[in-house]
Formats: C-alpha cells, structure tokens, sequence
C-alpha cells in the first residue's frame, strides 16, 4: 500500500490577512487624525492667544510659521526611524512629542508665562512630533496594503480635511463656552492624544513586517543606498513642481476670487468651502479609480485634467464656470502628493519610510515657497499670472511623471 505522500497529508492553509492588520491600520488612521487636529487647530486657537497673552496678532503668528519649520525635520526623521525600528515605538515618541508640546504650551497659558520664545520651543516640539507621524502613517498604510498602496494612502489623506472639519465644529463649541481661552481647546488636543497613545500600545504588535522585498530588490538595496537611487531622484524633481500644489492651489483660492472678480472676504470664503467640499467627495470615487489604474496612470489622468482645469478657469466668462473648474483642479491636484509617495514607494521598492519623509520635506519647502512667492506674485502681476504659475508647474511635473512610466522591472 502506497502510503500518502508529505504533501498530500498536509492541509491547505487558507491565506487570511492577519488579524492585527485592520487594527493596526485604525490605530494609524487615529494617530494620523491627531496630527490632523493639531495642524489644523492653530489658525483657529492664534486669535485667543493673542487676546489671552497680550501679543500682537502678527507677533502671534510666529507660532505658526514655528509648527511649519518644525515639521520639516521630523518628515526625514520619521520615514528613517520607521525604516529602522517599525512603527510602534516611532508613533509613540512622535504622539509624545505632540502631547509634551501641548501640554508645556497649556500650562505656560495656565501660569501666565511671559516669555514668548517657551511658547515657540512648545510649539516646535510638538511640529517635530506632527512631522515624524505624517510619513510614518503613509508608509505604515502603504506596507500593510501594499497591492491597493495608492487608494488606501488616498482615503487616509482624507482624514485631513476630515480633521480640518471636526476641530472646528469642537473649537466652536469650546470657544462659547469658554471664550477666548484656548486652554480647552488645547485640554481636547491633550485628552485625544493620550487616548490614542494607550490605544497604540495595547493594539499595534510590536513587531511589524512589509511585503518581501524580491532577490533582485533585495541585492539592489545592498549594493546601493536609497539616498542615491535615480528613480528616487526622479521623483524628488517631480514633487518640486506637483508637491504642495494642491495645497497651495487651495490656500490662494479665497484672494484669487476677491481680486479677479471682486468677491468679499466672506463670499470667497464661502465659494472656497464650497470648492473644497466637493472636491473632497471626489477624491473619494478616486480611491477606485487608483485601485483600477494604479498610482502612476492615475497621477498622469489628474495631471491632465488640472491643466485642463487651470486653463480652464483663466478663460472661464463668469464666477459660476470659474467655481466649478476650480473644483475640478482642486480635486486633480490634491492627489498629487499622495500618487507622488505611492509611485516613489513603487519606483524604489524599498526604505518606504525614507522616501515618504524626502517626498514629504520636499513637498513642505515647496509648500513655504509658494506661500511668499504667491503673494508677491498677485501683487507684482495679478491674478491671471497666478493660474499662469499653476499652469507651468503642471506641465513640467507632469512631464517628469511621464519618464516614471513603470516597466516590468525598474532597474536603478
């Protein structure tokens, strides 16, 4: 009698995603809205600072620009420390750093400090913990679903406007109760960090592994950093143009519509919600459209409806056609930094943390730059040369993008 062999005896094992990647993925989506809050909490609590520390408004802002300058180191600190040692331990140093910010900033409120330059250390504190959490959650999220990277980064960079929304409804409510004082909001901030530390600790393993990298990737990273890798570089160049357009795009929205055709502050404000809204509910369908062509088909389809769109709005004849094209550019090109990450992570193959906090500062200098250059920009030239700036970054961004046309085996 012929006796079964090894593998006939051995029952196939059903391939089932572990049980900690959803909760892994919902602790990092948590940590990524603390961020969220925190970066979206100070261009609402800077007005009760000023009334509750007697400081100018415009003194008072440098605690803005000090979260900004900030978080750009911790983007390259945190995409190296996740390469190193997982996400666990780097999500905790980075929430603690947020929670210590805060926390210092609070009691200097609470106990009336009078020196202006302990509430920037505060501030830049807690900028390099909201830096380090950006690439790590990207790269954490991208690892865990490596097969549908670009729509599952899409649908977590959500939770930004998602968060942008949720503190202003509660800062709103806080400041009626309290009005004026910022302390409660900054005692909100605080609780949610800490609930989301203690959720980290006991949720996420303490281990964590990617996808396995090939032989062949897995020989290329021994033999060349990915510091040096040309298909990095390639996408560095891109995100010089595309990163923080969309960003900067948005930021200029408001001023674009009162000088070019008159609107009031409030009326622009209103149009920009507006914008912003609709163009968030369509990033949503974008999230199936990403997993149907992948990262870098979708990058070029958003690349050239933003031009269309940017085109579009310089010869639009009235503000409702101009609403809408720039509803349709603001949803092409909020993607683009998100697309961008997913297709480096894709291009290089490995050190995903690295090349999402490069992708990330170089997108935040890119970001700071147009916030001067704009400016000066729409007082120096006008309006039109604005959409003309926009214009130009897209086509040349969208023409490297092109050079990133994947093959079936990127080389570096």
């Amino acid at each position: 009698m012929k006796l079964p062999s090894r593998t006939e005896t051995t029952p196939a094992i059903p391939q089932k995603s572990h049980p900690s990647i959803l909760s892994t993925a919902l602790v990092a989506c948590l940590a990524y809205l603390a961020f969220a809050l925190t970066a979206n909490s100070w261009g609402l609590v800077l007005a009760p600072l000023s009334t509750q520390l007697h400081i100018s408004v415009d003194t008072i802002g440098l605690l803005l620009a000090a979260w900004a300058l900030s978080y750009l180191p911790g983007t390259l600190l945190g995409g190296m420390l996740f390469d190193r040692y997982g996400p666990r331990w780097v999500y905790v140093m980075a929430l603690l750093l947020l929670l210590v910010g805060l926390m210092a900033l609070y009691l200097g409120l609470l106990f009336r400090t009078t020196s202006f330059f302990v509430l920037l250390g505060c501030v830049g504190v807690a900028g390099i913990g909201g830096g380090i959490i950006d690439p790590i959650s990207f790269s954490l999220i991208g690892g865990l679903f490596p097969e549908k990277r670009g729509s599952a980064m899409n649908l977590m960079s959500l939770l930004y406007p998602v968060g942008a929304t949720l503190i202003s409804l509660v800062d709103a409510v806080l400041f009626t109760l309290f009005p004026n004082d910022p302390r409660a909001s900054l005692i909100f901030l605080v609780s949610y960090i800490a609930i989301v530390t203690i959720s980290l600790l006991v949720v996420m393993p303490g281990r964590y592994m990617v996808k396995r990298m090939s032989e062949a990737d897995t020989l290329s990273a021994q033999q060349k950093p990915v510091l040096f890798s040309s298909a990095l570089l390639l996408v560095i160049l891109a995100a010089i143009f595309f990163g923080g357009l969309g960003v900067s795009f948005r930021n200029w929205i408001p001023t674009y519509l009162h000088l070019a055709y008159g609107q009031t502050p409030t009326t622009a404000a209103v149009f920009n919600g507006v914008i912003s809204a609709c163009s968030s509910i369509l990033r949503l369908a974008s999230s199936i459209l990403i997993a149907r062509l992948g990262s870098w088909r979708t990058l070029v389809m958003s690349a050239v409806v933003t031009l269309g769109a940017f085109i579009a709005v310089i010869f639009s004849p009235n503000l409702a056609l101009v609403s809408m094209m720039m509803t349709v550019a603001l949803f092409g090109s909020s993607s683009f930094n998100v697309l961008l990450i997913s297709v480096g992570a894709e291009r290089v193959g490995r050190s995903y943390g690295t090349v999402s906090g490069m992708l990330l500062f170089v997108m935040g200098l890119n970001t700071a730059f147009c916030g001067w250059f704009l400016g000066w920009l729409l007082s120096k030239a006008g309006p039109s040369w604005l959409m003309i700036f926009f214009i130009a970054c897209t086509l040349v961004g969208g023409a490297l993008v092109l050079c990133m046309r994947p093959t079936p085996k990127d080389s570096d």
